[in-house]
């Protein structure tokens, strides 16, 4: 759990941009914080999208009694790491691909998320059929790692302080402090993930740099790549 709160983060943005602090996000102070709240909610979603440590988890599915693969409610994305058995029993041509033809729908709105084949267009899976998903969850700014966070409050105050006030010095100097932040928080990411440079496996796909052959062939994943 992170050290900031959203008021300190709300707070610290409104500074930025030379505006007066609030003691509270309830309008209580007489100062309307809802412009700089939705700014600090998107740049959080924005970071959880990533994949850090925090929220990001491997696991096995296999259809309900419905016959559908349903995923975690609070599920931002996923990506189908493996697929065994087929949708249905004309689909055998496609079991070699259809790790590429699953996809995840029903991400956005009231609905479930659900694996959808989009070979066969069904979602209806037979019992024997197991997905392997990659899945990156929604997490709240107070349950993320104080070194995410502060790269969040920079990003969002970068944003605000150009919306509200336009200062190009101001700009610069939180530029620099977002990528400061930004920094440390790469860093804290691959210490929590046991990553390291030297390692064969991490340099083999740094050199890949999103091929069509590569890792990055994902155009959802291949801007952050694994997270952080």
């Amino acid at each position: 759990m992170g050290a900031l709160s959203r008021l300190d983060a709300v707070n610290e943005m409104l500074l930025q941009s030379g505006e007066a602090l609030v003691s509270d996000l309830d309008g209580q102070s007489g100062v309307d914080t809802s412009i700089a709240e939705h700014i600090l909610d998107q740049k959080i979603t924005e970071f959880a999208m990533r994949g850090i440590a925090q929220n990001m988890a491997v696991r096995k599915f296999t259809p309900e009694e419905s016959g559908r693969i349903l995923l975690p409610t609070d599920t931002l994305s996923a990506r189908v790491v493996s697929y065994t058995g087929v949708a249905d029993d004309t689909a055998n041509e496609l079991v070699q691909s259809l790790g590429d033809n699953l996809q995840i729908y029903g991400l956005s709105g009231d609905t479930t998320p659900y694996v959808f084949n989009v070979g066969t267009g069904t979602d209806i899976f037979n019992a024997e059929a197991e997905c392997t998903i990659k899945l990156v969850f929604d997490i709240s700014f107070e349950n993320m790692d104080v070194s995410i966070q502060k790269a969040v409050v920079y990003t969002a105050a970068r944003a605000y302080q150009m919306l509200s006030q336009g200062d190009p010095a101001a700009d610069q100097y939180l530029s620099q402090m977002e990528s400061y932040y930004e920094g440390k928080a790469k860093g804290w990411d691959n210490t929590s993930k046991n990553r390291n440079v030297l390692d064969s496996n991490t340099a083999f796909r740094a050199t890949l740099r999103g091929t069509r052959s590569g890792y990055g062939i994902d155009p959802n994943w291949r801007r952050y790549g694994r997270g952080y």
